[in-house]
């Protein structure tokens, strides 16, 4: 991983340019022989969806960590990935909330997605804090605040979002929260999601190849300094 050596404290913070990534291969990537807990395991509500293409970061998971645990607080779809695809580690647990102390630690937590759809952010990342052991990393994934189609989109007053989206967060956003939650920011990706239109798709590789932060998604490593 590259470090991010963004000073949070600053008013202006410069943005890495890193070529853009793919998302799952990155998260891959970092899972490989490590103690991984991945939180928002069932990605519902496109579970179904998803398992049944093998396209569920949980089922790729699957034999790339040394070990694996996943959360997730949708009790229906832990049972169903359990009973029909037979996923049998995902706990039914909602970590924004007080958890017990005596839940194992691992050296990588991966929050894939769902901080956007979180009602106490601050209550998540003190959870994910608890789950790291000294030294471990946390991975988040989330929508760009920055990215140019929602700048596209705004313009002609449209707002296409997911209706359980309660937040946006950028590079310098998810900087200072890591911060105040025990963290150090040490590496940041960005990540694009296809579009609908093939002329559409090619003009925004262009713009994404030449301004990575520019695209739809961002994934930022963060190295754990103290408990809080």
């Amino acid at each position: 991983m590259t470090a991010a050596p963004t000073d949070f404290t600053q008013w202006e913070k410069k943005i890495p340019r890193q070529p853009l990534t793919d998302r799952d291969a990155y998260i891959l990537a970092a899972c490989a022989g490590r103690d991984v807990i991945h939180l928002g395991a069932c990605d519902y509500p496109m579970t179904r969806g998803k398992a049944e293409k093998g396209e569920l970061l949980h089922q790729k998971m699957q034999g790339k960590c040394r070990s694996l645990v996943g959360y997730d607080n949708d009790s229906a779809s832990i049972g169903l990935l359990r009973d029909e695809f037979g996923l049998n580690d995902i706990v039914d647990r909602d970590l924004s909330k007080p958890f017990d102390e005596s839940v194992a630690r691992g050296d990588l937590v991966v929050c894939a997605d769902i901080i956007e759809h979180v009602n106490n952010v601050g209550n998540l990342l003190e959870a994910c804090n608890r789950l790291l052991r000294p030294g471990g990393t946390l991975l988040v994934s989330t929508i760009n605040a920055a990215s140019l189609k929602q700048a596209i989109r705004a313009l002609s007053s449209r707002e296409p979002v997911h209706p359980d989206h309660v937040a946006y967060f950028s590079y310098a956003t998810l900087g200072v929260l890591m911060s105040r939650f025990g963290f150090r920011l040490e590496d940041c990706r960005y990540f694009a999601y296809p579009t609908l239109s093939g002329l559409a798709q090619k003009f925004f590789d262009a713009v994404h190849r030449c301004a990575p932060p520019s695209a739809d998604g961002i994934i930022v490593a963060a190295h754990k300094e103290r408990d809080v």
